[in-house]
C-alpha cells in the first residue's frame, strides 16, 4: 500500500494496531492490543511533542483480567497480554521502533469519558497529523474541532475502524503532515481492499 514504511500511530484503542495489520508492518507503536482511559489520553497527548521516555508501572486493576499500567500521566490496558512479562516486553520492543514526538494521532470524542473540556484543549493542541473522530451531534455542538472525520456508525470497535477507514483517505494521511483528506474515485477503488482484509479479519 501507498504509506510510509516508517510511522508511528498513536490511538485510544486498537485502531493503531490494526493499520500495521492491515500494511503487513511490524508495529512501530506501543500502543498496538492496547486501550487507553479516555480521561487520562488527553493529559498524555499533551506530552508527545516532548518524545515522553516514561516507564511502564504496572497496578493492579480488579475490574480487568489482564495487565494495567501508567505511561506517565496515562492508565493503559494490555488487552492480549496474558501477563505483565508479556506486556512489558512487547511494549519495550515497539517502544525501540518508535518516534512518539511524530506520531499520527487518533482520538475518539464519541467514546465516553471524553467531553467539552477534552474537545477544547484537542483545539489547543492542534497537532499536525492528526484525526478526530465525532457525530453529527457533537458536529452540531462544536463546530470547531481540529481535523475531524464524521464517522457516523455504532462505537463499537470494529464498526468504528470499517466506517473511519473507508471514510478517509488513511494511507495519504500516513504520508503527510495534516489531517484527514477525503476519499477520492481512485482511493475507492484502491479501498476495496481494505473492506475486504477488515471482513476477512472480522468474519
Amino acid at each position: 500500500m501507498p504509506a510510509s514504511k516508517s510511522f508511528t500511530v498513536v490511538a485510544e484503542d486498537c485502531w493503531a494496531g490494526m493499520l500495521y495489520r492491515f500494511l503487513y508492518r511490524p508495529y512501530m507503536t506501543p500502543f498496538a492490543g492496547t486501550w487507553i482511559d479516555p480521561t487520562t489520553y488527553l493529559d498524555f497527548l499533551e506530552t508527545l511533542h516532548l518524545q515522553p521516555q516514561y516507564e511502564l508501572e504496572f497496578y493492579r486493576d480488579d475490574r480487568f483480567a489482564y495487565p494495567t499500567a501508567f505511561f506517565g500521566p496515562a492508565r493503559v490496558g494490555f488487552m492480549h497480554a496474558e501477563t505483565r512479562m508479556i506486556a512489558q516486553q512487547s511494549w519495550t520492543r515497539r517502544m525501540a521502533r518508535c518516534k512518539l514526538a511524530q506520531s499520527h494521532v487518533k482520538i475518539d470524542f464519541r467514546k465516553e469519558g471524553f467531553g467539552e473540556h477534552d474537545i477544547k484543549r484537542w483545539n489547543k493542541l492542534k497537532l499536525p497529523r492528526s484525526v478526530a473522530f465525532i457525530d453529527q451531534a457533537i458536529a452540531d455542538e462544536f463546530p470547531v474541532v481540529h481535523n475531524k472525520l464524521i464517522v457516523d456508525c455504532d462505537t463499537e470497535f470494529f464498526a468504528t475502524l470499517k466506517k473511519s477507514l473507508s471514510t478517509f483517505c488513511w494511507w495519504r494521511w500516513l504520508k503527510s503532515n495534516g489531517g484527514p483528506t477525503h476519499l477520492t474515485a481512485v482511493d475507492l477503488y484502491l479501498n476495496r481492499w481494505l473492506l475486504e482484509e477488515l471482513q476477512r479479519i472480522t468474519g
